[in-house]
């Protein structure tokens, strides 16, 4: 039985090492050129720009069925491959022993709750470096299989992430360390509390160090106050190399109190981001995208919806959902800032705005604006902020400086947005405790002094990710006594003497805070699978006290048992919020913060470090699901890469997977360069998290980039890119599965865009006829008596594009519910990826500078399907409900289907993933079949080699709702089945549900005058439409 409450039923290293080259043949990109598509046509890459070219898609070079070889000719590769795979194909570690903290009881009697194959749900939160984010867990017989968001959270909204759903995954990850080590041997935790038994720390704590994450946790911060009060020489600090304590800071300067902002984009009107990826990698980009998707709701001609500003270095989730964007290296920020605080302060004639005094102008130089940037774009932002006042929002990047934040923290006061009813409040965090890179570097300088003798590290992997000019790995080896607790053996593991294996949040208790304070619950899932330990119970282990996590929980919430369990039902502390807002510029403050770190212009050329859009800062880097999720704009597949605009590349004379050498602080790393449309032109951006030697899954992809790593670079610092010889192949997944490449579709509907349009103006005053190009549903008599689809349930789906951002959640919440196993980075570059949904992303306009767009892409389930006709054994076919159904054990894997579908969602399985169980285990042991088992969705059949898949619209889930509602003794009502990516989805894009109820959510959209149908001219009769994208420009910049 898990140690869970509360059933909720449904409502390595541094150093250099051999690059693991992939084998030749990978689908290669063609150089650019420098003419550009006209600026209606959709394309999705840099070589799709040549003008006059064909761009259908080429025939990838590998093996074109490794099935006609044999089972015996592909069993060496196989063998590779289903290593790789090893996290993704099941719990290898439950064969382990594991000693959990608590002591566990199986019932002697079946509690009414739990019934034999229906799953509960527990309510537990999920963070990264002081973040929050609810979650409900879908356990089967005790067992996690599966993350989906907790609507009663204000973390989540509602929504969640693709970093939240393969936590998943991780828990199953057979890299995971499984005892004590000491110096990269197997040890015991008897051995190590002998050990640090023999090593007392001093009474008041001198020389002892120790070193944690970021944190916002009422229970973790009362153990750091007992620690402090216990050892109080002792050096504490914390550290993470993404983190929000430059925008902190910066708020703290402009407000003389350590204080921080809570955007609230509910009411927002105008939105400005600078540099600032708020809809993916920024903190609550969960809450912020359900915020933003609300304002972006148009049922009808009348409504309204917000716009959006953004200037950036590189294209990404929240650029591509921009209304205007301009772009702008990471470095030239500051002087967007400053051109827009005095444009404010002194605007001009027409900008029809009276002045706001803006706190601290004298002090903020005048820079002359980069390229790109013009003042008529200022002075239209400055006016549509100003006029919009409290109801409009500017926002910077965790990348920018202390002082850049400190400058918006005084733009957002003039506009009034921190007002009471405005879009920003102001709370005192004392549970939160930021990254330093200060506090970082005072623990060196007492290393390298010989200050410290014991280091204990809480969760960081500083060898790895501390600013290279630190040397943190040489002041690691002057520690006479060192202990590291994290959830892999990792870089700084290997530097230190004891190494400590850390429990999963799905495996310990927690008390973790949203940004606004409420107080939410992280409950175990199951019992930690090794012997491992939590952070809260590693600091009460430092302490003497060796206090469970489950009781400094409880003391920490301190609730009556009846609130107790409220509490771990819903998944939040009520009452626990921040008090009133606070909000007081100080200008004294601020002004002497900017005079202490003024703005500057950048360099010639620069350097934009950022965390992975599928890694984040690497601790993903073992996860199959993540490495395998195509990037949001580059749709870069296990591989990371030096991202260059087109005219960049072309200075450089250099095209995609050629070889340069990036140079910063007398640091050099060779990296394959990747052009995207779009980028800031005498800039590179490199992706961090890759090129580590986790395991199995992480070893080989990428290139660790943490060696360029200055303080200077995450904010735009100076480096050099040249080119050298030689080329990497890199997986990308952008020109697969073409609709627009395939030779019918052409013929039939011509260059018909696959995502319609329109100005919000224009569709206000004209309707669907502004669309672009106007909705045409053909008709034409049937050759045959049609099938009447009018009675009982007829399942259909809506996606609105103007609120889908393109953030792959739904890929990886389908891929989670579906057992979708992962390929590998050759068989990505073939096209075999198996991902039932994807995201296509397309460029609009000028190659140098593009509009992006969004399209995501499952099974239309057409009620004249093309690929139910040429089957020739019926495996798949239709059921009486609308569905297009697969048949497995039917299927022989002719892939006639694949072929004849024009929307090319269809998968094949080039092999076997049942078969071979036993060598799914990287670490060589004996796997059982009901093992492997346990990482699967047990009410979704696992597909075996040889045979086609695709998206079912979750078949289970709406067999489950049935058998549900019979039960009940009622009808199917809407909202009764939701899809795994409708779930998921923080934008609330996805519609599902019975297209015969007129009163249902999705016959509302599939009746809005915006909804159209993929490739109509093909008469399928997709069940999958879509609602045409809505852009909000401001005039005075549209032409």
């Amino acid at each position: 039985m898990a140690a869970c409450e509360g059933p909720i039923q449904r409502c390595r290293s541094n150093y250099p090492r051999k690059r693991v080259e992939p084998p030749r043949g990978l689908c290669r990109m063609s150089s650019m050129n420098q003419e550009s598509p006209a600026k209606t046509t959709l394309w999705r890459a840099a070589d799709d720009a040549l003008s006059g070219q064909d761009r259908s898609v080429a025939t990838p070079t590998g093996p074109a069925d490794p099935i006609g070889s044999g089972d015996n000719a592909g069993e060496i590769d196989r063998r590779s491959f289903m290593k790789l795979m090893g996290a993704s194909m099941g719990l290898a570690g439950l064969t382990s022993c594991r000693r959990p903290v608590q002591t566990i009881v199986p019932y002697s009697t079946q509690p009414p709750e739990y019934v034999p194959g229906k799953p509960v749900y527990f309510a537990t939160t999920l963070t990264r470096d002081g973040e929050a984010v609810g979650v409900l867990v879908e356990s089967h017989e005790g067992r996690p299989t599966k993350i989906e968001p907790n609507p009663s959270h204000p973390g989540s909204a509602g929504g969640v992430s693709s970093f939240e759903l393969a936590s998943i995954l991780t828990l199953a990850d057979p890299d995971r360390p499984r005892d004590v080590t000491y110096t990269g041997g197997d040890s015991t935790w008897d051995a190590f509390l002998e050990d640090w038994r023999a090593h007392p720390v001093a009474p008041n704590g001198l020389g002892l160090a120790v070193l944690v994450d970021p944190y916002h946790s009422a229970a973790i911060q009362a153990e750091m106050v007992k620690l402090k009060a216990k050892y109080p020489a002792a050096i504490t600090a914390a550290w993470a190399p993404v983190s929000d304590s430059n925008i902190h800071d910066g708020q703290k300067a402009a407000m003389g109190k350590a204080v921080r902002g809570v955007p609230d984009l509910t009411d927002a009107k105008v939105i400005l981001a600078l540099d600032s990826d708020f809809l993916h990698l920024e903190t609550d980009a969960v809450r912020h995208t359900k915020a933003f998707a609300d304002g972006r709701r148009v049922h009808g001609r009348k409504d309204a919806m917000n716009r959006l500003y953004v200037a950036e270095h590189s294209f990404s989730v929240t650029g591509g959902m921009a209304d205007h964007r301009v772009r702008v290296r990471r470095s030239d920020i500051p002087a967007v800032v400053a051109a827009l605080a005095r444009r404010l302060a002194a605007p001009k004639s027409g900008d029809g705005f009276t002045p706001k005094r803006i706190p601290g102008l004298a002090a903020i130089p005048e820079l002359p604006l980069p390229a790109g940037v013009t003042d008529t774009w200022i002075g239209a932002v400055a006016a549509d902020l100003a006029q919009a006042g409290k109801h409009s929002v500017v926002l910077a990047g965790r990348g920018q400086s202390a002082s850049v934040h400190a400058v918006i923290a005084a733009l957002n006061d003039a506009l009034g947005n921190a007002a009471q009813d405005g879009t920003l409040s102001y709370v005192e965090a004392p549970d939160a405790r930021d990254s330093s890179l200060t506090e970082l570097t005072g623990l060196v300088t007492a290393m390298n002094s010989g200050a410290i003798t014991t280091l204990v590290i809480v969760g960081p992997n500083p060898v790895l990710t501390a600013p290279a000019d630190l040397k943190f790995a040489e002041a690691l080896e002057k520690i006479e006594h060192s202990v590291h607790l994290s959830h892999y053996y990792d870089e700084t593991s290997e530097f230190c003497k004891w190494h400590l294996p850390r429990s999963l949040e799905l495996e310990c208790w927690g008390t973790p805070r949203t940004t606004d304070g409420t107080i939410g619950i992280t409950q175990p899932l199951i019992a930690p699978l090794h012997h491992s330990i939590s952070e809260l119970e590693a600091l009460s282990l430092l302490l003497g006290n060796a206090e469970s996590g489950y009781e400094l929980c409880r003391a920490t919430v301190g609730k009556n048992d009846a609130a107790w369990k409220s509490i771990l039902h819903n998944g939040v502390a009520e009452g626990t919020k921040y008090g009133d807002p606070y909000a007081s510029i100080n200008e004294t403050s601020l002004t002497a913060q900017l005079k202490r770190q003024t703005l500057t212009a950048g360099p010639d050329f620069e350097i934009a470090l950022a965390a992975s859009p599928t890694l984040y800062d690497g601790r993903f880097a073992n996860n199959g699901w993540m490495q395998e999720l195509p990037s949001p704009v580059t749709k870069l597949v296990w591989d990371n890469a030096a991202i260059v605009s087109p005219a960049t590349a072309r200075d450089l004379g250099v095209s995609q997977e050629d070889l340069v050498t990036v140079t910063t602080a007398g640091t050099t790393l060779t990296l394959p360069v990747f052009v995207l449309p779009g980028h800031s032109d005498k800039s590179v951006s490199v992706d961090l998290g890759f090129g580590r030697n986790l395991g199995a899954v992480a070893e080989g992809a990428g290139v660790n980039a943490y060696p360029l790593a200055t303080s200077a670079a995450y904010s735009g610092g100076k480096a050099k890119v040249t080119k050298t010889s030689g080329t990497y192949p890199l997986s990308t997944t952008q020109k697969h599965h073409n609709m627009d490449g395939n030779e019918l579709v052409k013929k039939i509907s011509g260059d018909r865009p696959l995502i319609l349009e329109a100005d919000l103006l224009n569709f206000a005053e004209k309707g669907e006829s502004a669309l672009t190009p106007p909705v045409h549903n053909p008709t034409v008599g049937a050759l045959w008596k049609e099938h009447e689809y009018t009675e009982g349930n007829q399942w259909g789906m809506a996606i609105d594009l103007n609120v889908c951002t393109g953030c792959n959640a739904c890929v990886t919440a389908c891929q989670s519910e579906n057992n979708i196993p992962v390929v590998g980075k050759e068989n990505a570059g073939y096209g075999r990826e198996l991902h039932w949904i994807r995201t296509d992303r397309y460029f609009k306009g000028d190659e140098d500078d593009p509009e992006l767009r969004v399209q995501p892409v499952p099974c239309m389930h057409c009620e004249m399907a093309p690929c139910e006709q040429v089957c020739p054994v019926g495996a798949t076919s239709h059921t009486k409900d609308g569905l297009n159904a697969m048949t497995y054990n039917r299927c022989i894997g002719t892939r006639y289907c694949a072929n004849n579908c024009p929307y090319k969602v269809r998968r094949f399985n080039f092999f076997n993933f049942t078969k071979n169980g036993p060598e799914t285990n990287v670490r060589g042991e004996t796997a059982e079949t009901t093992t492997q088992k346990l990482s699967q969705n047990p009410d979704v059949t696992v597909r075996f080699r040889g045979v086609m898949e695709k998206c079912t619209y979750c078949v289970q889930r709406i067999s489950q709702a049935r058998i549900s509602a019979k039960v009940d003794g009622r009808a199917l009502k809407d909202g009764d089945v939701t899809t795994a990516c409708q779930q998921a989805c923080p934008a609330g894009a996805i519609a599902f549900g019975d297209i015969n109820d007129k009163t249902s959510h999705v016959s509302a959209w599939k009746a809005n005058e915006r909804n159209y149908a993929l490739l109509p001219e093909l008469l399928t009769r997709p069940r999958t439409t879509y609602m045409a994208r809505l852009r909000n420009p401001n005039p005075r910049l549209n032409g």
